[in-house]
């Protein structure tokens, strides 16, 4: 082995600290790194820093061989994202013929991936280089990009479309869509995801560009779209009394479609969102939070008491357990609907000390009773790990689930009706099967990978690994 692979060699030891050796290896020849990270018979912990270091600085001669490796489907992904990351930031920046013609060649093969059947990984990257490259096919994979739940594709989206509008400015970008300003694309998009594109856009600008539009948006057919436009009005340079007079203006809507199934859009839900907006940023530091009722202003609270009908229809749902939920898991995903938003404004958060006793006192009722219980066990350390929103108590061999957002529990198994009786005359309401089974129609609750409406005792009984 020559000196010069050896240094970069032993730059990585070990794959505990392959990241931590990205400094290093920028400090080596980029020449020496490139060869290591080309070389298939190098560990892939070894060789993806290696490729990561290279961002800015690709030598020109070993990018062929750098490129040969990208296209390889046999390499490891996490190899192959990282050295198209390193040669799109180079074919952005490098100006040369064979920098041009090797572009030119990538750019029919990167359109040429399905990306559903790429690797993990590897479809954000073939999005942010064809956007490198100003690949004018690409806008409408960014705005799906954009418009995915998961925030760490969503950040890709955005240093992709930064990249485009460096390669070939915002006005091809929006062309790309049928359109000639970003409020047209905001407003009147071709589909949700465009519009919602508009909506990240305006996010994404600077300086950020007047908010009216995003008013418009909150009318939008799509839920994500509304919520994505309200978000912005949180903290957009706009007077309360702009988003005030558009809740007084289509209140009439509101009321049309109070017990409405969800999601609410259209003007009744241009309502519900301007209000929810006012109120919260008349609460001091709320942040997303629900604040506290008594926080309200006079002119939102004014507006908000008379909207006691206006709910989502949750049958068989008694009002404790409903409180209790959105109390705990407001302001949920972007799915949820804008009616529960305003129910929260005027419930406050959970006080989760205060919650948090119903499992001790369940447990002192039942041993007071002379029931041979265990001491109760948070459900993260009965799975050993992971948190939740309940105990579990062994209570003479049955198990029990005591809540800790609120006064309830339940037995998976049969529980007596002795057991039963002790729980409630300590205040604690029992879920049966029945009523744990109904669904929690339009709140959006992230739940192992999935953003859908969940169960009354999947939410009571929470447990996220």
């Amino acid at each position: 082995m020559d000196l010069a692979r050896k240094q970069v060699i032993s730059a990585i030891p070990n794959a505990s600290i392959s990241s931590q050796a990205i400094p290093v290896l920028r400090r080596l020849d980029p020449a020496d790194v490139a060869r290591v990270a080309a070389d298939e018979s190098v560990e892939w912990w070894r060789r993806q820093p290696c490729a990561l270091s290279l961002e800015g600085r690709v030598p020109e001669a070993l990018a062929p061989a750098l490129w040969a490796r990208v296209k390889d489907d046999g390499d490891v992904a996490e190899v192959r994202v990282a050295l198209l990351a390193a040669l799109g930031t180079w074919w952005a920046e490098a100006r040369s013929p064979a920098a041009t013609k090797l572009a030119d060649q990538a750019l029919k093969w990167l359109r040429t991936r399905p990306l559903d059947t790429l690797p993990y990984g590897m479809d954000q990257a073939v999005i942010l280089a064809r956007s490198q490259l100003g690949d004018l096919e690409v806008a409408d994979l960014l705005a799906r990009l954009a418009h995915d739940p998961w925030s760490h594709r969503a950040a890709v989206a955005e240093q992709a479309t930064a990249a485009f509008i460096s390669a070939r400015g915002q006005a091809a970008l929006l062309g790309a869509f049928g359109v000639d300003d970003l409020d047209t694309l905001m407003i009147a998009g071709p589909t949700p995801h465009a519009r919602h594109f508009g909506v990240k856009l305006w996010q994404w600008a600077k300086p950020a560009p007047d908010p009216a539009p995003l008013l418009i948006a909150l009318h939008d057919e799509s839920i994500i779209v509304a919520q994505a436009a309200a978000a912005l009005l949180h903290r957009a340079a706009l007077d309360d009394e702009v988003l005030l007079a558009l809740f007084d203006r289509n209140q009439d809507a509101l009321w049309v479609a109070a017990q409405a199934p969800a999601p609410l859009t259209g003007r009744a839900g241009a309502a519900a969102w301007a209000l929810v907006v006012a109120g919260r940023r008349c609460i001091p530091a709320a942040g997303e939070s629900e604040g506290e009722a008594d926080e309200l202003a006079p002119e939102v609270r004014a507006r908000l008491d008379p909207l006691d009908a206006v709910r989502v229809p949750l049958p068989g749902v008694p009002q404790d357990v409903r409180e209790a939920i959105l109390r705990a898991h407001l302001p949920g995903e972007r799915t949820t609907d804008p009616r529960f938003h305003l129910e929260g404004l005027g419930l406050g958060g959970c006080d989760l000390d205060a919650e948090a006793q119903h499992p001790g006192r369940a447990h002192a009722a039942l041993a007071a009773a002379g029931v041979r219980v265990r001491e109760p066990t948070p459900i993260g350390e009965v799975y050993g790990q992971g948190g939740g929103s309940y105990a579990v108590i062994d209570a003479g061999g049955t198990s029990i689930d005591v809540c800790t957002i609120g006064p309830f529990a339940r037995s998976e198994g049969s529980a007596s009706g002795h057991i039963v009786g002790i729980l409630e005359s300590v205040g604690l309401r029992f879920i049966d099967a029945e009523l744990g089974a109904r669904v929690f129609e339009g709140l959006g609750v992230y739940y192992f990978g999935k953003r859908e409406p969940l169960t009354v005792g999947e939410l009571l009984f929470y447990w996220q690994d």
